[in-house]
């Protein structure tokens, strides 16, 4: 079987934020860009029923500090055996294999 993919690969660090205020803008942006309907709501609950939420919340940040594309596209195949393989996508009836056969094609 071969595997063939195209992917980003990133290499991040994670930060806690362990303070009541650094977790609570955390959480707010998080709402506000997941479930927006859910904000109002969150900001009209008090603040010591939030602060006791926010106890059972592990809260980071990832910095990204490298990204890089990795490809493996049959590359180490025979020039035979990556025609084989480009012709098995072809005829699948998945778009993204027949989409990845081009792809392959055209590296």
């Amino acid at each position: 079987m071969t595997l063939n993919n195209d992917v980003p690969e990133a290499t991040q660090l994670p930060f806690f934020v362990d303070d009541a205020q650094g977790k609570l803008v955390l959480l707010e942006e998080m709402i506000s860009f997941y479930d927006q309907a859910c904000l109002e709501q969150w900001k009209g609950l008090p603040l010591k029923f939030k602060q006791g939420m926010m106890k059972g919340i592990v809260a980071f940040e990832i910095e990204v500090t490298d990204l890089q594309g990795q490809k493996k596209l049959s590359q180490n195949k025979s020039a035979l055996e990556r025609e084989r393989i480009i012709k098995d996508l072809e005829q699948h009836p998945n778009s993204v294999e027949s989409d990845l056969a081009r792809y392959i094609r055209e590296v």
